[in-house]
């Protein structure tokens, strides 16, 4: 079984027997009105662990979101309790810093969509290889009914072509990150990013970006966003060096 077979399994078992959200404290942000700005945005994100082992668990995330909320744009926020130390009540600090945030978890029901909603989410990650044509449209319908923006992350060209086809309004997500195996090609993902971008849609590069040279290169390639994770995890004060790279096109 890959790594999102079982992801999927879990994600519908927590979902079964999850709490009832709070009611919701802060208004909904627009993500989309962030990536259209005229530097690449820098999504930074809070991970604690990953399925390859821990990344970082000494650094609160009020302390994470204060050092970083003023070179990045908007911010990931991991929920996922069994892989990545995720909470929910992360996305509710970090909506304190008064940027976007993204709620990143294998989502496949609308229980949890709510819960995003609830906790303060402007935004929801739906996997494309976690969900399939006709679930995914019909998450990435009730994200939007809410207010939020549906981020749907896609790990092939033609996956591009076919959220399209299937008439889902939402930011695209180039993963250069193969869920079935973990492993990492920034070359599949810059392919990924380069069809959604020549279709016009917004664009945010995932997973693997490293440094101020990622960041580069992404941003020569017209998207419209990086998520940087574990390097500003190791080293939150990386996010000065990538705002000034997203800057230059």
């Amino acid at each position: 079984m890959s790594f999102l077979d079982r992801a999927r399994a879990t994600s519908i078992l927590r979902s079964m027997y999850e709490p009832d959200p709070p009611p919701r404290e802060f208004p909904v942000a627009d993500l989309k009105s962030v990536l259209q700005g005229t530097c690449t945005a820098i999504i930074g994100e809070y991970k604690r662990a990953s399925p390859r082992g821990i990344i970082r668990t000494d650094i609160a995330p009020w302390d994470y979101f204060e050092a970083i909320a003023g070179h990045v744009d908007a911010f990931s926020v991991l929920t996922e309790p069994l892989w990545f130390l995720g909470d929910y009540r992360y996305v509710g600090i970090a909506k304190r810093f008064g940027r976007p945030v993204l709620f990143k978890d294998f989502v496949t029901s609308h229980r949890q969509v709510w819960q995003a909603f609830g906790y303060g989410a402007d935004a929801v990650l739906l996997i494309y290889d976690l969900l399939g044509g006709e679930a995914l449209a019909d998450l990435a319908d009730h994200v939007s009914r809410l207010g939020m923006t549906p981020l749907v992350e896609v790990s092939a060209p033609h996956q591009v072509a076919e959220v399209v086809e299937l008439g889902i309004d939402a930011v695209i997500g180039a993963n250069t990150r193969d869920l079935h195996t973990l492993e990492v090609s920034w070359t599949r993902g810059r392919e990924i990013a380069r069809e959604a971008v020549r279709r016009g849609l917004l664009t945010v590069l995932e997973s693997g970006v490293k440094g101020s040279e990622d960041v580069a290169d992404a941003a020569s390639l017209g998207v419209h966003g990086v998520l940087v994770g574990t390097a500003l995890m190791l080293r939150p004060q990386l996010a000065e060096e990538l705002r000034r790279a997203a800057c230059v096109q």
